[in-house]
């Protein structure tokens, strides 16, 4: 039994399975209140400039 459901199942299930993306630090844009990397350095939106992070 455990060759014939178990074992196939798991490897199906394992080769489907996806990992969690990682999650960007964002901050909002203090000019339109989007979304955005807190890496950049103008937004992309409103091409507001914006505050080097700390």
């Amino acid at each position: 039994m455990y060759f014939v459901v178990v074992l196939p199942v798991s490897k199906l299930m394992a080769r489907f399975r996806t990992e969690p993306e990682p999650v960007e630090a964002t901050q909002d844009c203090p000019e339109c209140l989007s979304k955005i990397s807190q890496q950049v350095r103008r937004c992309a939106f409103c091409t507001a400039p914006l505050a080097p992070a700390a």
